[in-house]
């Protein structure tokens, strides 16, 4: 999913000289030494800050984790959550690298599907898709976040036990992963009908 993403991108920017030329003439002195490089276009030098800017992407992590902290416990707890958040990822958020942006998506995710606990029927399953959207999103950028989905699912399971299970159908929680599993494999079937049948064991 990441060359794809950044294939994508480089598109775009092509198309965009005004933007990349500049860049690329306030970059390129930086790498005289590097003859591979050398050989990018300006949209490509371009479309490279998405990644150097990844520290900033991921500390913006703070919101919907403060968002699910004050949702589950309290406002008061919340504060204390992003306070002590930023001792957690230590020297990790601030490396360019696809691995600190994983935690904004996956807590964008949990977040939807809260919210989605928490709301009617029609607004809970539109929340429900976007979150297995975002885990399926994920899955598709990198493989090894493959077990998130059991995450989800398993945490389905607790809360129908602890909150729902008095007053709910027993079938609730099958009913959430459904809606929870057709936005997961939302992105992988698009990408199955546009790369003309390639499955996921064939990436695999």
């Amino acid at each position: 999913g990441l060359p794809m993403f950044y294939g994508g991108l480089n598109a775009i920017l092509e198309g965009l000289p005004t933007i990349t030329d500049p860049i690329y003439a306030q970059l390129l002195p930086y790498q005289c030494h590097n003859y591979l490089m050398l050989d990018y276009t300006p949209a490509e030098w371009t479309s490279s800050i998405f990644g150097v800017l990844m520290p900033l992407w991921s500390g913006l992590a703070v919101m919907p984790l403060y968002a699910i902290a004050k949702r589950l416990t309290s406002a008061h707890n919340a504060k204390w959550v992003v306070i002590w958040w930023a001792l957690i990822p230590s020297l990790l958020m601030f490396t360019p690298n696809w691995n600190s942006l994983y935690p904004l998506l996956a807590l964008l995710a949990f977040w939807f599907y809260l919210v989605g606990l928490s709301s009617t029927q029609s607004k809970a399953i539109g929340a429900w898709i976007i979150a297995g959207f975002l885990v399926g999103l994920l899955t598709f950028a990198n493989v090894s976040l493959a077990p998130l989905p059991a995450v989800f699912g398993f945490y389905t399971l607790l809360h129908y036990a602890r909150n729902e299970r008095t007053d709910k159908p027993i079938y609730r929680p099958i009913i959430i992963g459904l809606w929870f599993g057709l936005g997961t494999i939302t992105i992988w079937v698009l990408y199955y009908v546009a790369s003309s049948g390639t499955t996921p064991l064939d990436i695999l």
